[in-house]
This record gives C-alpha cells, structure tokens and sequence, in this order.
C-alpha cells in the first residue's frame, strides 16, 4: 500500500516537469462554423470572392440596414426607412434560414447589397427562462429543450457567420445582435465570439420602447440586452433603462386580440414598438453621418477566417469536428424565394 502511494505521488509530481506538459498538451477546441463556410464558398461561386476568399467586390455599403428574423412589418425597417435610411428585411417569406436554400437567399442579399448594418435578433424560445425552468421538471422535459436548441444551432451559427463577415468587410460595417436578458443562447459556443468582441447594452423596453400590456395598459417589464459594435449605439441605449417611476405588468399569460385570436403576451412583446424602432433608427443614422468605425475585435486576429478557435490541423478527422447539434452547458452561478425588394 506504501509502495502505491509513492508510485502515485511520483506520477503526479512527473506531470507538474516541463517536458511532461510540452509533450501532453490540452486538447485543443475544435469548433468550426459550417455555417460560415456556406457563406464562404457561396461568395466565391458567385463572384464575390476569389479562391482565398478574398473580397473581389466593393467594400462601400449599398445600404444601410439589414434587418434578419423578423416580421412582415417590423418596426425596425420601417422607422429606418422613416428617417431616410436605405432598410431591407428578411422573413420567413423570403426564405427558410434552417435550410441551405433559405441561407442562399440570405448570403445573396448580404453581398449583393452589402448592408453597413446587419441586425439580428434569432427566437429565444429554446433558451428563454421558462424553458430553463421546464428543464428542471422531469427528465423528459428536459430532452425536449435540448432536441429544441439542437434545433436552433444553424441559427446560432448563421449569427456568428454575419458577424465574422461584417468584420471581414472593414470598419464601415456594423453588426447588432438583441437577446432579452437571461438568453441561455449567449452561453453557446457560437455567440461566443459575438460576446467577447462587441458592447453588450442593456435596456429596459417599458422606457425604451413604451411596451405595454394591450389589455391592462400598464407598461411591460422586459429587459433586453443589445451586443454592438457600434459605441454610438450604446450611447443612444444605455440611458433607457427603466427610472422605476410606473407600474409593471409581467410578461407572462395570454390576451384575446380585437379579431378573437388569443396571443400569447411573451409572443406580443417580442415586435418591437415604434419607439423602439425609432431610437435604433436614429442611432444607425448618427452612425452613418459621422462615419463611425465598428469596434476592433484583437480576438478575431487569433482566429482563422473560417471561424475556428485554436483551429484543427487539415488532416484532422472530420469526425472531432464540432456538429451543429454539438452543445455546451452554462457556467455555473448564472445571472439573473427570391431576394427581398429593395426599399
């Protein structure tokens, strides 16, 4: 038993010796964004690349806001175009983005328009709080959240792709994703990049937005959470939080709309206001008129263009590759069709 326990601690104390650790490094992380190299080789099918994917196209942007998961009439598009901004959107209209048809769509319309703002803002539906708290029910329930956001990844990815291609396209173009506070989808591998690089903002949409219930007529409490790479925007958000001078109603039951349909009341916050939409609107236009830089991101220079992290060797077997139903679990102690027309 002695002689074991020497053995064991001789073992340990060999591990701490630098020889050891040069000859047994960390596995390193593999992820890879398919979804990026979608982008990538679509570029360089239609022109828009050369064979390095390097940028054959003008770097000016045509226009000046792309708005991505949205609705038919969202606000943000509409109060763009209200203060003289050239806005598109892409629905669900204009293409499926979980199929490689719909993200074709949505790759033409990046380059061809080369928006100097992309804004996007995925469904949190997967990641929100209660499904957080539906998880801890059974293990059934929890299976069906994971089966949910193994669903979501290629959306997860698609944000990340916007993001890498926005950097890629210099400092006149911008990148804004919006989740409400407590997204679990911040914690996944793909947002990682977005998180680590550009301004997180918070607000509050009762301020920000005047959001209120439709029945009750009381503002709704609901924060959100903006990641910029715009500090002008930051500027314009930051001050909206919430004074605690009205009364809240919660996000939370359902209400019958004036055509008899019942709605849910989470469902009804998510559209953004017109006030909303028009502070996002003048922030992109300010940024416009003064010609502001989008933020540096040094962890980008530490990437590959692909959008590896401490990237694979060629060689490597394809089946160490992260899939995009590949998760990663939250850290501990968490906090509280054709292209579109042109506007």
């Amino acid at each position: 038993m002695l002689q074991r326990c020497l053995e064991e601690i001789q073992n340990a104390s060999s591990k701490t010796d630098p020889t050891y650790l040069l000859n047994h490094e960390p596995q390193q992380n593999s992820y890879r964004n398919e979804v990026f190299d979608e982008l990538l080789l679509f570029g360089k099918h239609h022109g828009f690349l050369d064979a390095n994917d390097k940028i054959l196209m003008s770097q000016q942007p045509l226009i000046d806001c792309l708005e991505v998961y949205c609705s038919d009439e969202s606000q943000l598009t509409q109060q763009c175009r209200q203060q003289g901004l050239r806005a598109m959107r892409f629905t669900l209209k204009d293409g499926d983005l979980g199929t490689w048809e719909g993200r074709q769509k949505l790759y033409h319309v990046i380059f061809r328009y080369r928006p100097r703002n992309i804004w996007v803002s995925p469904r949190c539906k997967a990641w929100c709080k209660w499904n957080q708290f539906n998880a801890s029910k059974s293990v059934a329930a929890a299976q069906k959240v994971m089966l949910a956001r193994e669903g979501d990844e290629v959306h997860l990815q698609l944000c990340e792709a916007a993001f890498l291609h926005q950097h890629r396209m210099g400092t006149a173009f911008h990148f804004h994703l919006e989740q409400p506070v407590r997204s679990d989808m911040l914690y996944e591998t793909p947002m990682q990049s977005i998180v680590e690089c550009l301004k997180r903002i918070q607000c509050d949409l009762c301020n920000a937005g005047n959001l209120r219930h439709p029945v009750s007529g009381k503002h709704l409490q609901k924060g959100t959470q903006i990641f910029s790479s715009s500090m002008i925007m930051s500027r314009c958000l930051e001050q909206l939080r919430c004074p605690r001078n009205h009364e809240h109603d919660h996000v939370a039951g359902s209400f019958v709309k004036t055509n008899g349909q019942r709605c849910l009341t989470s469902e009804y916050a998510e559209l953004y206001t017109k006030t909303f939409g028009r502070h996002l609107a003048k922030a992109m236009k300010a940024s416009r008129m003064t010609n502001e830089n989008a933020l540096g991101c040094p962890l980008l220079m530490f990437h590959s263009h692909h959008g590896e992290r401490n990237g694979p060797d060629e060689g490597e077997s394809d089946v160490k590759r992260r899939r995009l139903n590949a998760k990663t679990t939250n850290p501990a102690g968490y906090p509280e069709a054709a292209a579109p027309k042109e506007s």
